[in-house]
């Protein structure tokens, strides 16, 4: 199950992604949703564990969306 908060960050990923055609900065991220960098550094690493996302270990904006939240609703 996901927090507001997991939700809020996952849809600025895919958001930003669709239109930057990269992925965003944890910094951009906390910009553009409002949240602590520390928060959304805490639910990034929550959301991996969750296997809802992937990052690559030392690569900036490696983001990955495994699973948006509407394909979690719909399981």
């Amino acid at each position: 199950m996901l927090t507001k908060r997991e939700k809020k960050i996952i849809d600025c990923i895919t958001n930003f992604q669709k239109t930057a055609h990269y992925s965003p900065s944890q910094q951009e991220i906390a910009s553009f949703t409002n949240i602590n960098r520390t928060t959304v550094s805490l639910a990034m690493k929550s959301l991996e564990d969750k296997n809802i996302i992937a990052r690559q270990p030392n690569k900036y904006r490696s983001v990955e969306v495994l699973k948006t939240p509407e394909e979690l609703f719909n399981q």
